[in-house]
């Protein structure tokens, strides 16, 4: 796991690991909300919302895709951190 700004954001191999899983994965800090969906054709898509519900429950306030590549995770990492700073500064 990569832990920055008290969050966690699994690594690469979590979410995709030759092709045997794929993962989605969930995380949260005080309202900030994201989830990470990985899929073979489409990338790895992240939505960011806001507040005490879950994703279904929740206007989606960012929803951005990336390559399913270590690149593409570290763009996604890097998009988190950022989306996470802006919200910290309301």
């Amino acid at each position: 796991m990569i832990k920055q700004n008290d969050i966690e954001i699994p690594e690469f191999e979590y979410l995709f690991n030759n092709g045997y899983f794929i993962n989605i994965y969930t995380g949260s800090k005080k309202g900030f909300n994201y989830k990470i969906i990985p899929d073979k054709e489409k990338g790895i898509t992240v939505l960011i919302w806001e507040g005490i519900y879950s994703c279904d429950n929740s206007e989606i306030k960012k929803e951005e895709c990336f390559e399913l590549s270590k690149d593409g995770h570290e763009k996604m990492v890097q998009f988190i951190l950022d989306e996470l700073d802006n919200f910290e500064k309301k």
